[in-house]
């Protein structure tokens, strides 16, 4: 289930709760960075991480920042998200560190203490509100195998530099989930794609050589068919995915991010270029378009999710509902 940008700008829980769009985006970047601390001091793996920031955003969708407690949402999503990436923690950890980390304690507080046992039940009652909010589906992609797979192809186009691209990879693939809502406008296969393209871009790699590997073995193109990153990738060359670039490149542009200049500078030239070209083939305005291709909706919607065909059809309705009946689940926004 994706979004427009109209969708996320005017249709969440907290526009119309009279929350202001950037006042939500920062509630969402400051909870997820609450997610991350707490993922790391459980020692959880990336992927439960992916996982947790997901729920936080798709959680923060249809409920408001002003009516639900964020920290103790993001706790609950840490919490689900380990058991979807079979990397579950125990409920006593979890709560011990929620505590410790939300009030800044030095020590854990004890497991069979009263405050213990009841952020135990509040915790389990916001799993349950979490999974009737997002409709049971659980079903959703994370990048770990398309990630793979492309840092793959950097070892194979550019061995020398594999070592400081794909971590540094990583660490974007990261903050593409917990500072952005890219993970609600797209796949995680393009999030993977952008954060590797991101990472040619501030190393400032070559495009890949004519001379590419297939088999074990070397393939001279003529220079008309070389490959260029974003092709090796897989990244489409037109706005909207640029549109996705470019907020993932946002993240990149505060004072303390002063060593990305470089690859923020190189990635606007490239976005504009990208645009101009758009507006030349198409007659367009230039304009960013939205970063989903489905169309707003007018009024409230519900998303009906069939569990067994896995497609999504939206209705208008006044009221959430979920019924159990043939696995199907309604949300509304």
């Amino acid at each position: 289930m994706y979004f427009t940008d109209e969708q996320l700008a005017k249709g969440t829980a907290s526009r119309m709760d009279g929350i202001l769009e950037e006042e939500e985006e920062n509630y969402r970047r400051k909870t997820n960075e609450f997610v991350v601390q707490l993922c790391r001091k459980l020692d959880m793996n990336p992927m439960s991480m992916w996982n947790a920031c997901t729920l936080t955003h798709r959680f923060f969708t249809f409920e408001s920042f002003k009516r639900r407690d964020r920290l103790l949402v993001g706790a609950t999503a840490v919490f689900l998200g380990g058991k979807m990436a079979e990397n579950a923690r125990r409920l006593l950890d979890v709560v011990g560190y929620y505590y410790a980390l939300r009030h800044k304690a030095p020590n854990l507080p004890p497991e069979k203490s009263k405050l213990v046992q009841d952020l135990k039940d509040e915790l389990l009652a916001h799993e349950r509100l979490m999974l009737h909010v997002i409709g049971f589906n659980l079903y959703f992609e994370i990048p770990r195998a398309k990630f793979g797979e492309l840092g793959g192809k950097v070892k194979a186009y550019a061995p020398d530099a594999y070592e400081k691209v794909v971590p540094w990879a990583a660490n974007v693939l990261n903050d593409l989930y917990s500072k952005t809502t890219l993970c609600l406008r797209c796949d995680a296969s393009v999030i993977a794609q952008i954060a590797l393209y991101l990472a040619v871009r501030k190393f400032s790699l070559p495009e890949p050589s004519r001379e590419a590997r297939v088999g074990g073995k070397t393939d001279v193109k003529p220079l008309e068919e070389r490959e260029n990153w974003r092709e090796v990738f897989g990244l489409k060359d037109d706005a909207l995915t640029y549109c996705l670039i470019k907020r993932a490149v946002d993240v990149y542009r505060g004072n303390h991010y002063a060593a990305y200049r470089p690859m923020v500078r190189c990635m606007d030239l490239e976005i504009a270029g990208a645009l101009a070209k758009e507006k030349r083939e198409n007659g367009s305005g230039g304009d960013m378009p939205s970063a989903s291709p489905q169309k707003p909706p007018s009024t409230r919607r519900a998303f009906i999710v069939g569990h067994d065909e896995g497609q999504v059809e939206p209705v208008n309705v006044r009221h959430m509902i979920v019924s159990g009946l043939k696995g199907d689940a309604f949300l509304h926004i």
